[in-house]
């Protein structure tokens, strides 16, 4: 039933809106907005709405709508994403429909917005501030011809070629220090050309094939995406350690190949492009990542996906197509508090969750039958294994699966399986762990 709205919670919402900007959770009356308002802070900033279920991320990471589980399913349309100058909101990458039914079974969403540019350029945002590196690179692979406007009023260079497997590369020279916004339009663009997941091409500092100086990776610090991108390769954005956000569109666009915001130190917050993989090592050591935004395509993952991104809030992975996460997932995610992942999950592969040590609960879906070694290494803090919805005793492969149990962790077993698995093979070493589903 949709909400209808009443003086109530016109005064609710009024209240809400006076404690986000004030930055305070205290009782507000009616009777003295006028003083709340007048003692609310100058300076046109805003302050963040503190986190709910459901929340919608600006494409820098910025919360700017959360709701109860409860409101947002009386909702009868997505809030409108916010308007930024050169670029054109495409809406948000789940629908209303869909959310919502998402929402009433699993309790919780982070939704992100699509944009692309207004001009359909892809623009790339530099900032150099060193007199001797003043010369960067851009490596484009490509089909077709692409106009590069170096953002210093200087005269535009065209790229074109009809092989993406051969970087084109384009040096510049700039006068002086500042920052720049590169802009790449038309061609058919394949952001990729690195050998190794330790280089890019997309800013270097020669032309030379066999350069991997990438001591302009740094300089790269905002990533707007146009309508000529057409792949998202190997390594194509990694090292971009000063990266802190990137518009993605709406337009599906695959992430065929592995390690694409590898090492982007700076990035918080990302909605993942319209594509059914994510790949290996895609956001490893992110170590400021703390969202991922998914929609309802993605349905394959892939090994180290989200390994050392320390900061790691949670992960809402929406598809019932995975049935297994790929080894080593989720290990040194220090701060991931919990993972939601749809469907049944028939294997727990070797150090998935490995030093997660902020997750406490975990529970297992019926369909687990194998649980690998390293597993669970070191989730210090984990207080429950909830294994009562499980019919017979999983594989476990070794004691290493729970390293360094915490000694009043629990695991619940289902009562007619209690004997045997307290007993079985590698199981018995945490049998004082264990207890039945009806003591729990």
């Amino acid at each position: 039933m949709a909400r209808v709205d009443t003086l109530g919670h016109f005064l609710t919402d009024v209240a809400d809106a006076i404690r986000t900007k004030g930055g305070t959770s205290a009782t507000i009356q009616a009777s003295s907005f006028d003083t709340a308002i007048a003692n609310l802070p100058s300076g046109g900033g805003t302050i963040e709405p503190a986190e709910k279920d459901v929340n919608f991320y600006d494409y820098d990471g910025t919360r700017v709508y959360t709701y109860t589980k409860a409101d947002f399913i009386q909702l009868e349309a997505l809030p409108e994403a916010p308007a930024h100058d050169g670029l054109t909101s495409q809406g948000w990458n789940w629908t209303l429909s869909d959310a919502q039914t998402f929402v009433t079974t699993y309790n919780k969403l982070d939704i992100g917005p699509y944009y692309i540019t207004s001009d359909n350029a892809t623009r790339i945002y530099i900032r150099l501030n060193d007199t001797n590196r003043l010369n960067p690179c851009l490596g484009l692979n490509l089909t077709g011809t692409a106009t590069i406007d170096w953002g210093d009023n200087s005269s535009t260079d065209s790229v074109t070629s009809n092989d993406i497997s051969t970087t084109i590369r384009t040096q510049h020279t700039y006068s002086s220090v500042g920052d720049y916004v590169v802009s790449i339009t038309g061609g058919d663009l394949y952001l990729s050309g690195a050998t190794t997941a330790n280089s890019s091409y997309l800013f270097t500092i020669d032309s030379t094939s066999a350069s991997y100086a990438n001591c302009y990776l740094d300089s790269i610090y905002k990533i707007e995406i146009g309508n000529n991108i057409k792949n998202y390769g190997f390594a194509c954005f990694a090292h971009l350690h000063n990266l802190k956000s990137i518009t993605i569109p709406s337009y599906s666009v695959n992430m065929s190949s592995n390690y694409e915001f590898y090492y982007c130190s700076s990035l918080k917050f990302v909605t993942f492009p319209n594509s059914s993989i994510i790949p290996q090592y895609c956001f490893s050591d992110c170590s400021a990542l703390e969202i991922v935004s998914f929609s309802k395509s993605v349905i394959s993952t892939n090994s180290y996906v989200f390994a050392k991104c320390y900061s790691l809030l949670r992960c809402i992975i929406p598809t019932t197509n995975i049935t297994t996460l790929g080894s080593t997932t989720f290990q040194y995610c220090y701060s991931l508090k919990e993972v939601i992942k749809v469907g049944q999950e028939d294997r727990i592969s070797q150090t998935t969750y490995s030093n997660c040590v902020s997750l406490t609960k975990y529970v297992a879906p019926s369909t687990l039958t194998r649980i690998d070694a390293n597993a669970f290494n070191s989730c210090v803090s984990m207080k429950i294994y909830d294994f009562s919805a499980i019919t017979s005793v999983p594989t476990l492969a070794s004691t290493s699966a729970f390293n360094n149990i915490a000694s009043d962790c629990i695991m619940i077993i289902p009562d007619s399986l209690y004997s045997t698995w307290s007993t079985a093979s590698i199981w018995s070493s945490f049998a004082s762990h264990m207890i039945k589903a009806s003591e729990a």
